[in-house]
């Protein structure tokens, strides 16, 4: 038997500065500026993480169980708002001083500023036992059990419509029931190793971003308050100096009651097939089903109702008789939407009822290092479909987080489609050569020229990401101005161009007084053909306002059209490094 223990300490600070003082501005299709809505905040977290194991072999069988433990102790501040920000429907509308609404947050009670501490208690216990039954199969099977503690926030809201909902304010639920059997096998089909066919299943946890723990913490209408403003409008750049009246009620985050552990169901299955000399061919399969994932929604809300709208012609406004008749959806309400609560304004639950599924196959060659070369290429097809999970959005009327969210909160599992993660096609191929081919030069200053080079090469392609094709102006009518379709699109129907780059590696080894100590040279290209590889571009086809889908393409402006590319990744970088090896 063989017992190990240990113990980790870490401590990650992590410090995020603002760009700069005073209100953020968003204008709606222009430009977004100011201070970034929420900096500066920091987190900073100290993890003390016993673990411990033991292991025992007898006959064909290994045994292993043990114990892994994380005590995670954390203070996060994030001012969402606290600088305010303003939102203008146009460009014109800024130019006028006149903002469509305003938000702005606040500390609340026994509360100079949002800083929570969302502490988690992680423990983890396993047991697992590795049996060769015959000198061909192998069979790996185990059972491992998650356990995640989370800090209790400290505020209930005694509003009566939540209570009576059971929304509570002061709960996070913790998950009991989060076993992870694993089982898995290699089968050796020939006498020799030539071909292998190995496989798998597994259940696996995962844990909850603090960031959600954080808000659901600090969002309560109590430890902060966060307010939509639409009438009596501060004049920018000012912001209020306290809350706003009852005609602003705050937006809050509850968790919900059967509030679940994130999970992936993970199988496979592949062939290796020895092809000599080192090399090989695997052909297989990968499976990822997640299921009570986590989400935001706003639940204050009624359900929508089908409304008739108008496209126009063209980017200038018109009449019904000049546009095209289309059917849409709207939550109820007129200058927004009818709070059911009308104590607050959004209610964002954050809920686990998304769920995922990958599929990938994939062919895969590869070179194990020999004679100084060592290469690998691969090919994956692959498709993903989901319900908009995301454990991020934790601030409203942040484009970003409000563009994570469902189109229809009340019904979000209308919204299964690509995920955002949905890569078609993945090419990969990559090498290393040594290149040291002149021990046989006499010469010594020679052959310590040519010898010890190092080349390396990884060049990647795949097919485009997925884009939704927009509408702005929130012809949904939930105050989400970010993550409103087009009426007749599914999510994610749009695919950007695909991404294409070669990188490459070159390093010489210049030894120092003894082989043991020697000097590294590096350079580095990345992108060498400086392709432009577009990371975003313009989505939003329409602009809605009183009923009417107003095209945002202007042929006078070209950076309106659709499609047009916003933004790329890295352009050709060239890096140069050294570096004392010993």
């Amino acid at each position: 038997m063989v017992a190990e223990m240990r113990f980790n300490f870490v401590q990650d600070k992590q410090p995020g500065f603002a760009n700069t003082t005073g209100p953020e501005a968003n204008i709606i299709n222009g430009v977004l500026f100011g201070a970034n809505n929420f900096s500066p905040r920091f987190t900073n977290t100290y993890a003390y993480q016993p673990t411990g194991s033991f292991s025992y072999v007898r006959g064909r069988h290994s045994y292993k169980m043990g114990f892994d433990f994380n005590l995670l102790r954390a203070e996060n501040y994030f001012p969402g708002f606290f600088a305010g920000g303003y939102t203008y429907n146009n460009w014109n509308d800024f130019l006028n001083g006149t903002p469509a609404s305003f938000r702005q947050s606040f500390a609340g009670i026994g509360k100079s500023a949002p800083i929570s501490h969302p502490d988690v208690n992680e423990y983890a216990f396993f047991a697992q036992d590795s049996w060769r039954t015959t000198e061909r199969l192998t069979l790996n099977y185990g059972l491992r059990y998650d356990y995640f503690k989370y800090r209790q926030p400290d505020y209930l809201n005694p509003n009566a419509q939540l209570l009576a909902a059971d929304l509570r304010t002061d709960r996070i639920p913790t998950d009991p029931a989060n076993f992870g059997p694993r089982v898995g096998f290699a089968y050796r089909v020939t006498d020799t190793e030539k071909i292998v066919v190995r496989g798998g299943y597994g259940i696996y946890y995962a844990r909850t971003p603090g960031l959600l723990l954080s808000t659901a913490i600090l969002n309560n209408g109590f430890a902060t308050q966060q307010f939509l403003v639409t009438t009596n409008l501060p004049t920018y750049p000012n912001i209020l100096t306290a809350p706003p009246g009852p005609g602003s009620p705050p937006d809050i985050y509850v968790t919900d009651r059967n509030f679940k552990t994130p999970r992936t169901q993970q199988f496979s299955l592949q062939t290796e097939i020895a092809a000599g000399r080192g090399s090989s061919l695997t052909v297989g399969y990968l499976g990822v089903n997640g299921t009570h994932l986590s989400r935001t929604r706003d639940i204050n809300l009624l359900p929508s109702q089908p409304a008739t709208g108008f496209i126009c012609p063209t980017v200038f406004a018109c009449v019904a008789a000049q546009g095209t008749p289309i059917t849409y959806f709207r939550h109820p309400g007129t200058t927004g939407p009818t709070r059911p609560n009308p104590a607050f304004g959004r209610i964002s639950l954050f809920d686990s009822g998304a769920n995922s599924i990958y599929q990938g196959g994939f062919v895969q060659f590869q070179r194990r290092f020999a004679n100084r070369f060592q290469a690998q290429v691969s090919y994956t097809f692959s498709k993903v479909l989901d319900t908009t999970p995301d454990a991020t959005s934790v601030v409203p009327g942040n484009a970003g987080d409000d563009a994570k969210v469902a189109q229809d909160t009340l019904a979000p599992n209308l919204d299964r489609g690509p995920g955002t993660s949905d890569i078609r096609h993945r090419f990969v191929l990559s090498g290393v050569w040594d290149i040291n081919y002149a021990n046989s030069v006499s010469n010594p200053v020679l052959k310590g020229i040519l010898n010890d080079w190092h080349f390396g090469l990884i060049t990647q392609a795949q097919s485009g990401r997925a884009f939704n094709d927009i509408t702005t102006g929130d012809p949904g009518n939930d105050g989400n101005n970010f993550n409103d379709r087009v009426p007749w699109a599914g999510r994610n129907t749009i695919r950007g161009p695909e991404f294409v780059t070669v990188d490459l590696r070159l390093s010489k080894d210049v030894p120092l007084e003894s082989e043991r100590v020697r000097l590294q040279l590096i350079a580095e290209l990345f992108n060498v053909t400086n392709r432009a590889n577009i990371s975003g571009m313009l989505t939003t086809r329409y602009t809605f306002g009183g009923g009417f889908f107003r095209p945002l393409a202007n042929p006078a402006i070209p950076s309106t059209t659709f499609g047009w590319p916003q933004s790329v990744y890295d352009q050709r970088i060239l890096q140069l490094a050294a570096k004392i090896v010993f």
